[in-house]
């Protein structure tokens, strides 16, 4: 599911990741950056998807929360982890956008539900949004 966030994000951006071996290597066209580790991703990019196993979450937000800067969107795509978790693992006010892609989304015909906390503003929720249109509906709850 990653594959697909990447691959449909690369048309936008310069998608970026920090653990090459855990992806399926796209083509050169794709445009994808590789950095020495998460926090070096948070730091050059607006927009963090943050796309690990439910089970590391803690760790990389850890790792993460102080290049988390106010003007920066982090994006959730973990099962079980809701806003007030990440934001108590922050530890200070950041926008946090939590999504739930579907495994259609590999063929671009995905739905996922949207939320956002109180720090996220209407067009930063619609940017985020509108990313993801380029493989999937999504639904703001």
């Amino acid at each position: 599911l990653i594959s697909a966030i990447t691959f449909s994000f690369a048309s936008s951006n310069v998608p970026l990741i920090s653990n090459p071996d855990a992806f399926i290597w796209p083509p050169p066209e794709y445009n994808v950056a590789i950095t020495e580790s998460n926090t070096e991703v948070v730091m050059i990019a607006d927009i963090v998807c943050l796309a690990v196993k439910p089970q590391y979450y803690e760790e990389v937000l850890r790792e993460i929360k102080d290049a988390l800067w106010e003007h920066k969107i982090l994006v959730s795509i973990a099962p079980g982890k809701t806003l007030a978790w990440m934001e108590e693992q922050i530890g200070k006010p950041a926008k946090i956008i939590r999504t739930m892609p579907n495994t259609p989304a590999l063929v671009k015909e995905g739905m996922m539900g949207v939320c956002a906390n109180k720090n996220v503003g209407k067009d930063e929720l619609e940017l985020v949004c509108k990313l993801f249109h380029s493989f999937s509906k999504t639904e703001i709850a």
